[in-house]
């Protein structure tokens, strides 16, 4: 059985609670910041860029990362979490695609996870787990049918380096 694999899910509605909760209290200081008189947006923002400052923390650039340090406070971040939801800001765009690539790759390899689901529909997923688990076909005709139009580059990788992962015998489950 190969360790990892990949499941289409029409909408993923789970979200982490911290996660959700740092979402909510970004929302919630930006939308009362917005909400006061013009005299009072100077405080507000203040402890909001305190909050921030306190909260963040920086990140390689995908296309330079020499190492998985900078995303060890995220495996703080979800704990242990079965489930971890991501979105990106837009379709097809290489810079969210690439993060969301290595971000996948360290939750393999530093966090256990073994499934990935992506928005899609049943029969459009099965070219892909076929590929996936070793089966005939290319990454680029399982990422084709995962998609609208032309296969964005990254897809394609991120599904050749799912294939090779399962390939080394190292990274089967019993």
């Amino acid at each position: 059985m190969n360790f990892v694999s990949c499941h289409p899910v029409p909408m993923i509605k789970a979200f982490i609670n911290r996660i959700a909760i740092i979402c909510y209290m970004l929302l919630y200081c930006t939308s009362w910041t917005i909400a006061q008189p013009a005299t009072n947006l100077a405080s507000n923002n203040s402890a909001f860029v305190y909050w921030a400052q306190r909260h963040v923390w920086p990140l390689q650039s995908s296309a330079k990362a020499t190492d998985d340090s900078d995303l060890y406070p995220v495996k703080e971040m979800i704990g242990e979490a079965r489930v971890v939801a991501l979105g990106e800001p837009a379709h097809g765009y290489r810079e969210p695609l690439a993060f969301r690539n290595r971000l996948f790759k360290f939750f393999v390899k530093h966090c256990g996870f073994t499934t990935m689901a992506v928005e899609g529909g049943l029969a459009e997923s099965q070219l892909a787990t076929e590929y996936i688990a070793g089966g005939s076909g290319t990454a680029e005709a399982a990422a084709a049918a995962l998609g609208i139009g032309d296969p964005a580059p990254e897809n394609i990788e991120l599904l050749e380096w799912m294939r090779q992962y399962n390939s080394d015998t190292a990274h089967q489950k019993n």
